[in-house]
């Protein structure tokens, strides 16, 4: 079986290249640039894209069964408003989406992906505007 926070970024993973309006922006399948805890050194993945940063739960240890119940920040990266605001958007569809786990033969839906808090911010890197874009979500799964 895989580690819990694996199982949880291939869901939250699936379920972003769900949505088309995520697609549009940083690609689907293999080719989106949808990353997990990492981002590279400046300049080696194109803008947009967005990570997958585990903010804390796990298991929650109160019913017979194996459920989980994470935060998640989802945030998309890119250096023009438009994009900012059209990733906003999409990464936003998450709020009360079922959790795509046909992919995922280790969990099932518990109940929907909600949204804790929008983020909205921006920073200069290397004297370049970043907008990151996103928020906080709540995942909540059955691990079978």
């Amino acid at each position: 079986m895989s580690s819990l926070q694996v199982i949880e970024k291939n869901v939250l993973r699936d379920s972003l290249l769900s949505l088309s309006d995520v697609t549009d922006i940083v690609g689907a399948g293999n080719a989106s640039r949808i990353l997990w805890e990492y981002t590279p050194q400046v300049g080696s993945v194109p803008l947009p894209y967005i990570n997958l940063i585990n903010q804390g739960g796990g298991y929650a240890n109160d019913a017979q069964r194996q459920d989980s119940d994470s935060i998640w920040r989802v945030v998309g990266n890119t250096s023009d408003m438009p994009t900012a605001e059209a990733l906003a958007s999409a990464i936003g569809q998450l709020h009360r989406l079922d959790p795509i786990v046909a992919n995922v033969s280790e969990a099932e839906c518990y109940t929907w992906i909600t949204e804790i808090m929008p983020e909205f911010y921006t920073q200069l890197i290397q004297k370049q505007p970043v907008y990151e874009v996103g928020g906080i979500y709540r995942l909540r799964l059955v691990i079978v």
